[in-house]
């Protein structure tokens, strides 16, 4: 147990013994004030029995911030998805050694298994916003800094007209081709659509609400949008033919992922290098290359207007127009 010691020299020392080896060790509170130096000694003790840093390697702070996420993410799934494999490979270390060497290496060595930048700096800022928690929390002094790569240039695939029409022959289930009308012509990501219930359709099938009741908020928000009148009736047949409460549905059963049958789909249709997003970002440029507003285009994805500028605004008619009649002037 720690006391208060008073040297010749009038200063008050903290002795106590040290947690490692039990050796006795003094602290010195740094004043001649003995009221001052009980406080000192009181937020000694307080440190002391907090949990040493060396019990919380990466693993634990990982499960600790998985846990303080839950019911506070909208997908917990994906969280404990960009933690996997940096548990894997740092989850036995002690912050402290996270040097950026640790991390440099961590990252050259998800490149060589073929993850993508973007992927790798999700799996860093998860871990980041895992240790600013424990710093939070007093469970750890500080973080250690995690070097992340350069942020990748916005992907800016889209497909045309034709190659909608090609994926749309290719589909050869009901449920398959109702996803990806609605991923074309709504902009909505994949896990919305999947979320999707009847009961947030519109009677009319005009309208059609995303928003998740209960959904935490983040930064990928999800909208109310209007439908096309084509959109409309293979709602209105699907809503005849459903089962279930969700729009999504196969064998039954509301449907967890098109991932098989988009795969099957897409090698049917001979279209390349096409990703489910994709579709969105088809919705988005289609959209700006008819001259819809950009604040509008935003307002249908649930995305930032100044984000629509900067990943779609060169697909606009009007782009840096005003720039090249100021050049005939």
């Amino acid at each position: 147990m720690a006391k208060l010691v008073k040297h010749d020299n009038g200063r008050w020392y903290i002795h106590y013994a040290d947690p490692d080896n039990g050796r006795s060790r003094e602290l010195s509170t740094r004043t001649r004030d003995k009221g001052v130096a009980k406080e000192r000694l009181v937020q000694f003790e307080a440190h002391q029995a907090r949990p040493s840093e060396h019990q919380f390697i990466i693993s634990v702070i990982l499960d600790r911030y998985l846990e303080d996420r839950k019911g506070r993410v909208a997908s917990h799934d994906t969280l404990q998805y960009h933690t996997k494999k940096v548990r894997e490979e740092l989850g036995h270390y002690q912050p402290r050694f996270v040097t950026k060497d640790v991390v440099r290496r961590y990252i050259a060595d998800r490149r060589n298994d073929g993850l993508s930048d973007g992927t790798i700096i999700k799996q860093l800022k998860t871990l980041r916003a895992a240790l600013a928690l424990a710093v939070r929390e007093n469970v750890l002094d500080k973080a250690p800094h995690l070097e992340v790569p350069p942020r990748p240039r916005p992907k800016s695939r889209w497909l045309s007209k034709e190659e909608v029409a090609k994926l749309m022959d290719a589909a050869t289930s009901r449920h398959m081709k109702l996803f990806l009308m609605l991923a074309v012509y709504t902009g909505a990501r994949k896990g919305a659509i999947l979320d999707l219930t009847w009961d947030r359709v519109s009677d009319d099938f005009k309208l059609i609400n995303y928003n998740l009741p209960g959904r935490p908020d983040n930064n990928k928000r999800r909208a109310i949008v209007p439908t096309t009148k084509t959109l409309q009736e293979i709602l209105e047949e699907a809503r005849e033919l459903a089962v279930t409460n969700n729009v999504i549905e196969f064998n039954g059963l509301p449907c967890k992922d098109v991932k098989t049958s988009w795969g099957k789909t897409l090698k049917r249709s001979g279209i390349d290098h096409c990703t489910i997003h994709d579709l969105r970002r088809t919705c988005a440029t289609w959209l700006v290359q008819a001259g819809v507003p950009t604040a509008n285009v935003a307002r249908m994805l649930g995305d930032s207007e100044k984000m629509i500028e900067q990943v779609y605004g060169h697909h606009s008619p009007d782009y840096l127009m005003v720039a090249v009649q100021a050049l005939e002037n």
